[in-house]
């Protein structure tokens, strides 16, 4: 019963501090990061998520104070789970191979909305790139992903598909498989660093002026905040605002992250100088978060 007691007013004591702390800041405020906040768990829990009985962990709870302390309200989000799903290997598969299944994909996304039948020639295609293509369409009608399919080889070499127009089909194939493979190469990678992933998706946030903000991923490495944005398709009138957010959050390149298929690997480093933000082609990110997890461990440990 006294320890009851005592956790009660623990949280009452919490609540209050919240209060007095959001009469106290300044709209506007934000600060560079704190490389140790040893005082973390004394910070008032997060809004979000507040009707879960199971406390946050402090791992995701650094994300959220993090945010909280750079003047944003987080009204949402959605923890990473650390298992892999079928989509999640799918995202995978696609983003690893992307070049060569990436006629067919631009086909998929043109029909989402009629849910016609598309035809593609890979007459002249490099084998590997004609056995990925038709591997993963195999897959995908398995699944159901794909209504309907079939391919004639030599001479002809068609294949000929119908996409299956569900919601989850629509909303992976229009830009949440790309969301999910950096979710899937992260956790993998900080997996074989021995690293516990620590991540929230899907984040909405509310700016100090009122107005509202979505953050694809954020994830705790070691008390330090990373921040990923994805793109499948059309990037060049995002990228001047993450750039500008990243210099608000106080995120160097090395902790800032833009993945994006439609766009070559020189293309991307270009964009990269240009905006000081790490920029990657989809295919090269799980080599350069890799790196980038290496030199990071090495420089905090030094």
């Amino acid at each position: 019963m006294e320890r009851e007691l005592l956790e009660q007013i623990l949280t009452e004591l919490r609540a209050i501090r919240a209060i007095l702390e959001e009469k106290t800041e300044g709209k506007g405020r934000f600060v560079k990061e704190e490389k140790n906040l040893s005082n973390l768990a004394s910070i008032p829990r997060p809004e979000a998520n507040e009707s879960s009985e199971k406390p946050l962990d402090i791992g995701y709870e650094f994300i959220i104070n993090s945010l909280k302390m750079r003047g944003l309200k987080v009204k949402d989000y959605t923890l990473v789970e650390n298992g892999s799903s079928t989509w999640d290997k799918l995202a995978l598969f696609m983003g690893k191979h992307f070049r060569h299944i990436k006629l067919v994909y631009k086909h998929i996304k043109k029909t989402l909305s009629s849910g016609e039948f598309f035809t593609v020639s890979l007459k002249g295609l490099p084998q590997e790139t004609i056995s990925y293509i038709t591997n993963w369409c195999t897959e995908l009608h398995q699944l159901a992903l794909l209504e309907e399919y079939k391919y004639s080889k030599s001479p002809y070499f068609l294949l000929r598909a119908r996409i299956n127009r569900t919601p989850e089909v629509i909303n992976f194939f229009t830009g949440g498989w790309l969301e999910l493979f950096v979710i899937e190469v992260v956790k993998r990678t900080l997996r074989e660093k021995g690293f516990s992933p620590y991540m929230i998706r899907n984040v909405k946030v509310e700016y100090p002026n009122g107005d509202e903000g979505e953050f694809d991923l954020f994830l705790n490495l070691k008390s330090n905040l990373f921040w990923f944005e994805s793109k499948a398709g059309e990037y060049q009138s995002h990228i001047s605002k993450y750039s500008k957010i990243a210099k608000m959050f106080s995120l160097p390149k090395e902790r800032s992250f833009i993945i994006l298929a439609e766009i070559t690997p020189d293309k991307a480093k270009d964009l990269g100088n240009l905006y000081n933000m790490s920029v990657s082609y989809v295919e090269d990110f799980p080599s350069l978060f890799k790196e980038r997890v290496e030199k990071f461990t090495i420089y905090s440990t030094s």
